[in-house]
Parts: structure tokens; C-alpha cells; sequence
């Protein structure tokens, strides 16, 4: 049986190793026939004795996010005024106006707990508002469809 890093064992297998304590084995006994530590086998055990819980607890842990609520409405209000920003632009302002230093990830947390992305709101790009861009536009899809591919690449010689 492989390690699962920062996950609980299966109740299967925990009522295994009881079972084998239970029987009669010894720690390391049962520890090996289940595949698991002599440690995880001997707290099963004492955790079961002291409390009577054999499930897993939650987990727990993890750390405290940098962007708490009075910057996560200042950083919704930033991301809501300009929807093309890019991930730089919403850490700089808690550094800068609150003496709070924010990494690029804490940005994407919160981001990510509000519900809200970065990925640009519009369609299409703002130059194509511009009447000149729009007049080049449609010259441009007017001659599209009769040029021929084959003289657009260039073709190198030798």
C-alpha cells in the first residue's frame, strides 16, 4: 500500500488493524499485516481506548489567507473596475495603500474564494470600436475571400 500524503487512512482498514490488535497481535504484527506503520497501529489503538473514535477526524491545518475581508472588497472593487487586469495589478494596491505585502498566489486565492477572474470581460478588442480600425476591418473581409494562400507565405529560396 503506497503513502497518501495528508490523507486519512480508509475505515476499512482501520477497523483491519483493530480487528488484528484486537485478536490478539501485537502492534508491529498488525501493523504489518495491514501494510501501515507500528505508530499508526499503536495511536489507533490509544485514540480508541482514551475516546472510543475509530473514524477519521477532519482535517485541519492549513494556513491563514493573506487577504482578509476589508482587502477582499477592496481587491473585488479593483477587479470589477478594471476586468482586463492582470494578476500584478491587484497585488500591488494592498502593498501600496495598506502595508500589507501580497504574493501572486494570495491574489489567486482570494480571487478564486470570491468567485471572480481576471480573464477579460470583453469579446473583442477595444481598437475595433475606432471608426478607422472598423473601416480597415471591413476592407479587410471584403478582400478576403479571393486572396490566394499560396501568395501569402513567403517562399524561401536554396
Amino acid at each position: 500500500m503506497a503513502w497518501r500524503r495528508g490523507r486519512a487512512h480508509g475505515p476499512d482498514l482501520r477497523a483491519r488493524v483493530l480487528a488484528a490488535l484486537d485478536a490478539g497481535a501485537t502492534v508491529r504484527e498488525a501493523a504489518e499485516r495491514s501494510a501501515v506503520s507500528p505508530s499508526y497501529a499503536a495511536k489507533a489503538r490509544l485514540r480508541r481506548e482514551a475516546t472510543g473514535e475509530v473514524e477519521a477526524r477532519p482535517q485541519r491545518g492549513g494556513h491563514r489567507p493573506r487577504l482578509l475581508a476589508p482587502h477582499e472588497a477592496a481587491l473585488r472593487a479593483r477587479v470589477d473596475e478594471a476586468d482586463d487586469a492582470t494578476p500584478a495589478e491587484p497585488r500591488a494596491r494592498p502593498s501600496k495603500k495598506r502595508g500589507v505585502p501580497v504574493s501572486l498566489g494570495a491574489v489567486w486565492a482570494a480571487v478564486a474564494h470570491m468567485g471572480l477572474t481576471l480573464k477579460k470581460k470583453r469579446s473583442r478588442a477595444a481598437e475595433q470600436d475606432r471608426p478607422d480600425v472598423a473601416v480597415a476591418r471591413a476592407a479587410w473581409a471584403g478582400l478576403a475571400p479571393r486572396l490566394d494562400p499560396s501568395r501569402l507565405v513567403a517562399r524561401q529560396s536554396g
